[in-house]
């Protein structure tokens, strides 16, 4: 939830819920929880409770009443639901399945950085510029930079988001395979470019080639801008 942009706040174990449910001889059954989190997204509040993949199949089968498969192949506790609403909220179980294992090991690996490393403004600016000039600059290649620059510099300000890498791609510590970019949107584009045709002023299309951080346009050309449609 650190990473989330969609997160504005988040409190652990923050309240005690009452949930009645059947148990899987028909009794009734009432058990006080306590969910994990209570969390105010951009879109709404509610209780979330985050367990491991395995131990939900397993309480599927011993608490049939309480934890069940969704529509979309997701997990959900009706009588955790039930309990959230009266209080105007909602409630919502996650699953270890839904957290890209690499993109946990990028969080784990940069966690030290976050926390405790200082970037100095000078530093972060120099970082900045190069990044800017050149989106998808490999880490390697930023380290060979002038003046030099700390790999603990870089990787706090991924970990503060003030760079961008893809934390589904190569690890941190491969630093050739790394790409560097000063956000999502400009890191999502570049990729667009590489993998894209050029139209020649005479309207033929060429095979894919690598480009540079400044685009030729020809007329009359389409393009997104903004997300409006333009030529």
């Amino acid at each position: 939830m650190e990473y989330d942009v969609q997160v504005l706040e988040y409190f652990d174990q923050p309240h005690t819920l009452s949930l009645t449910y059947q148990s899987p001889s028909r009794r009734t059954g009432v058990a006080s929880h306590t969910p994990d989190f209570l969390v105010l997204r951009q879109d709404g509040v509610g209780f979330e409770e985050w367990q491991q993949e395995e131990r939900l199949r397993v309480l599927a089968v011993s608490h049939p009443g309480r934890y069940q498969r969704d529509a979309s192949g997701g997990w959900r506790c009706p009588p955790g639901e039930e309990a959230a609403a009266r209080l105007g909220l909602s409630y919502h179980v996650h699953s270890s399945a839904t957290l890209p294992p690499t993109s946990i090991r990028h969080l784990i690996f940069l966690e030290d950085d976050l926390f405790t490393h200082r970037v100095s403004p000078d530093t972060a600016a120099q970082i900045l510029e190069a990044v800017s000039a050149t989106p998808g600059i490999s880490l390697a290649a930023l380290l060979r930079t002038s003046p030099p620059i700390g790999v603990d510099a870089v990787y706090a300000l991924i970990a503060r988001g003030g760079l961008y890498v893809d934390r589904l791609a190569s690890p941190l510590k491969e630093h050739p395979q790394v790409r560097l970019s000063p956000d999502q949107t400009t890191a999502e584009a570049h990729v667009l470019l590489l993998a894209s045709p050029c139209n020649a002023p005479d309207g033929t299309r060429s095979a894919p080639v690598a480009v540079s951080h400044l685009v030729a346009l020809h007329t009359p050309a389409p393009l997104l801008w903004d997300g409006r449609r333009w030529t």
